[in-house]
């Protein structure tokens, strides 16, 4: 099972809001309970989450390996499509190359494509409750959307 976490109710998160700017909480994801980068991984969920659905739409629209990035630290995970099947790889950037960690990881696109739904539908909603708003903001909102109205066939 694949699920990406963003934790939206801890005291650090709320934290995070009051003090304004970007928000860093815990942000990994987790294939059968495997968490990358780890469980406690602090990153910034608002900018990651739209690249990752972002890198989404490029592997679709290009049918080609995408890289996605973590913001904080150097860890990264690659997606390829290969039919109704998303191939997931993580790795560790190094000086001398990237570091691959554990093995490829296959998830349904539909998996895929619902967890990145799911998560930021989570998030955008918290954070307008908070009365949140800003550019990084407003590129997830519109990200959000464009992967909610995209059809599992690859049409936007």
């Amino acid at each position: 099972m694949f699920s990406i976490y963003v934790d939206t109710s801890s005291e650090l998160f709320m934290r995070e809001i009051r003090r304004g700017g970007n928000i860093r909480c815990d942000t990994h994801i987790s294939v059968d309970s495997e968490d990358f980068p780890d469980k406690f991984f602090k990153d910034f969920p608002v900018i990651v989450l739209s690249w990752w659905i972002e890198g989404y739409v490029q592997m679709l629209e290009g049918n080609r390996v995408v890289k996605n990035s973590f913001m904080d630290g150097p860890f990264e995970f690659t997606t390829q499509k290969l039919e109704d099947v998303i191939r997931l790889d993580r790795y560790e950037r190094k000086l001398a190359g990237n570091r691959r960690i554990g093995s490829t990881i296959e998830v349904s696109l539909q998996e895929y494509r619902n967890e990145l739904i799911r998560v930021s539908q989570q998030l955008v909603g918290v954070l307008e409750r908070c009365d949140v708003s800003g550019v990084d903001f407003e590129t997830l909102k519109a990200e959000r959307t464009r992967i909610a109205e995209h059809s599992i066939d690859g049409a936007f």
